[in-house]
Order: C-alpha cells, then sequence, then structure tokens
C-alpha cells in the first residue's frame, strides 16, 4: 500500500478548529484572542466546512460565537486543554489515494504544559463520528502537526530538535526517528534543518514558523533584513542551509523570504513569524503583527506564491502573545475524508 502526505494546497474537505477556552494559558488576553479565532473561522467558512472542537462547559459560548461564522460550522464536544489543534489533531495521508487520519502523541510540547485531554482529542472525536467511516492509526511516537511541512509529493521539512526536545521520544537515534516518518507518511526524503530559531518560541523550533512549501520547488523562509534582530545570525544561518538545499532531481530550490518584524512586549520578544501562514481552498490567510512595513511585504510575497488563492490578512498580536498563529490553530482534513 502506497502512502503520501498530502500538500497543505492540495483539495481540503474541512478545516478542524478548537474553540479557545479558558482551560488554555490565554489570561487576560482570552476575548482577544477569541475575535482573533472568529476572524479566521469567518474568513475560512467563505470556501469550506469548519469543524470545531469545544471543551464541554464552553459548548454554549462557543455556539453563540459561531453564529457569526454561518451553518459552515460544525461543533463537537471534546475535552481540551488549549486550542492549538495544529500539533494535536489528526495528519491525515492518503493510502492508496484514500484519506487515512493518523493520531501521533502529543505531549505538551515536550512536557511544557498539560496535555492529557488534548492528547485524547482526536480518538474521541474519531469514537464521536467527526470523522465518519474515515480510518484512524494511532502511531507511539511523540509528533506535532507544526513539526512538518510536505511538499505532497517526495519531501518533508522538519527541524531535529522539534522531535526530540524536551521530553519528546527518549532514545531514539535520528535515523530511527526518520525511518518512521517515511514509513507512517509516506515520503521518500526527510530535510532536517539545523539553522533558524526565533526568540520566544516554546515549541522547540516548529517548522511552520521557520520553513514552508509553496510549490513542491518553492520554499519560503523567515529571515531578519536588520542586523540588529536578535535572531538575525540564526535565520541567515538557515538561509545559507537553504540555499545549499536540492530537489531529488538535483536542482536547487527556489527560495523566498518572507521578512520577520522585531515585536516585543514588556522587553520580550514575541516569536512573531508570517511563515505561520494557512492555505485553505481558494484562500490563503496570513499573520499580521501591526508592523506596516513588513505586513505588507510578507501579503505581497503570499500573493505572488499562491497566485491561485486569495490572500487575506488576520491581525495575529493577541495570539502571538502565547506563541502562535494561525497554522498553530487549525488542521486541515483531505478530500475525501467522511464525517
Amino acid at each position: 500500500m502506497k502512502r503520501r502526505l498530502p500538500a497543505e494546497w492540495e483539495p481540503q474537505e474541512s478545516l478542524l478548529l478548537c474553540w479557545p477556552g479558558p482551560e488554555g494559558t490565554w489570561g487576560a488576553d482570552l476575548e482577544a484572542a477569541r475575535q482573533a479565532w472568529l476572524c479566521l473561522a469567518r474568513e475560512a467558512a467563505e470556501v469550506q466546512r469548519l469543524q470545531v472542537a469545544c471543551a464541554p462547559r464552553e459548548l454554549h459560548t462557543a455556539k453563540q460565537a459561531l453564529r457569526s461564522v454561518g451553518e459552515a460550522a460544525e461543533l463537537y464536544a471534546c475535552p481540551v486543554d488549549d486550542c492549538w489543534i495544529r500539533d494535536f489533531g489528526p495528519i491525515t495521508v492518503l493510502q492508496d489515494d484514500a484519506p487515512l487520519l493518523l493520531d501521533f502523541y502529543f505531549d505538551g510540547w515536550g512536557g511544557q504544559h498539560p496535555a492529557a485531554q488534548s492528547n485524547a482529542a482526536t480518538a474521541r472525536l474519531h469514537a464521536g463520528g467527526a470523522f465518519g467511516d474515515t480510518p484512524l492509526e494511532r502511531v507511539p511516537l511523540t509528533l506535532e502537526g507544526g513539526a512538518i511541512e510536505s511538499n505532497g509529493l517526495d519531501t518533508l521539512l522538519c527541524t531535529p530538535s522539534s522531535m526530540q526536545g524536551g521530553c519528546r521520544n527518549p532514545g531514539l537515534e535520528r535515523n530511527t526517528l526518520e525511518q518512521i516518518l517515511k514509513t507512517r507518511l509516506g515520503c521518500q526524503r526527510v530535510i532536517w534543518l539545523e539553522h533558524g530559531a526565533l526568540s520566544g518560541d516554546s515549541t522547540h523550533r516548529h517548522v511552520d514558523m521557520l520553513a514552508r512549501f509553496a510549490a513542491p520547488g518553492t520554499i519560503l523562509y523567515a529571515g531578519a533584513e536588520d542586523s540588529e534582530h536578535p535572531d538575525y545570525a540564526e535565520l541567515a544561518a538557515l538561509g545559507e542551509e537553504l540555499r545549499s538545499l536540492r530537489k531529488s532531481d538535483g536542482a536547487p530550490y527556489e527560495l523566498r523570504l518572507l521578512p520577520i518584524p522585531n515585536l516585543r512586549e514588556q522587553a520580550a520578544s514575541l516569536p512573531a513569524s508570517y511563515l505561520n501562514f494557512l492555505v485553505l481552498e481558494k484562500k490563503v490567510l496570513v499573520p499580521a503583527y501591526g508592523v506596516a512595513r513588513t505586513d505588507t511585504t510578507a501579503l505581497g510575497i503570499l500573493r505572488e506564491s499562491f497566485p491561485n488563492h486569495f490572500c487575506s490578512a488576520i491581525d495575529c498580536r493577541p495570539l502571538i502573545r502565547q506563541g502562535g498563529a494561525l497554522h498553530c490553530l487549525a488542521m486541515q482534513l483531505a478530500r475525501g475524508t467522511s464525517a
């Protein structure tokens, strides 16, 4: 049986979200985060169906808020520890062209946060009928969805620290991890990015903040234009590393730099990255951080990179205070996943 991890720009059946509740780490930012989340949901609902997981005690609140989204949103009661469903939701592979949901182990980003409820969420949603008769396969490996990026053909981008940082996958060597990824996800090549880091990032360098495919042979990546930026050296090293890579046919990748803003709050750097964009059916949602120059530049580059999609910016300042943005909040389900 042949497996393949589809690229994010391939046809999607639905978008899986998780309602931000008080069980997370939002604190005083909860209401602002909910408004940003609702902006994402409304934009997405214009082009595809939404499935929303929600802690049972928050069902009434979420239902009221989702009235502005319309009938495109389906609500499912499911206990969770937080709303960053990219990292604990199902990863859809195509096995002989039919969707198969993979349920990896989630440990709260290397043991940093409570994770027992979120770790069980995919299985609970599946048992509750959210994914119909689409088969579910439990994988005995710690892996977050934001830690991998597929070109839809043969190649996976990831970082070693996001799979071995904290208490993730103790005792597993990199070559063993790589073989598991190839077997479960169906890729032929795993590219481990050794460079690139963002101050304030608690994910141990998730690749969806650093480098993303815009086409099988095109990589968008984070870079700092100002040499005074605290992450300038690390991101410059990432650029050099990417320039040395070759596609499976031996040709270099086309690279496009997305400049990152120097966003700080109370003297602390925030991991604001435009790489955390979200690709939907016919639409790309782009993080904005209130920095006019880089916000405008990033939006323009993404419009050029996805010419068949409408690109729309969403203010992610309430989200990035907790370390994430649009891509972190959502998980796409491949076309053909039943409900």
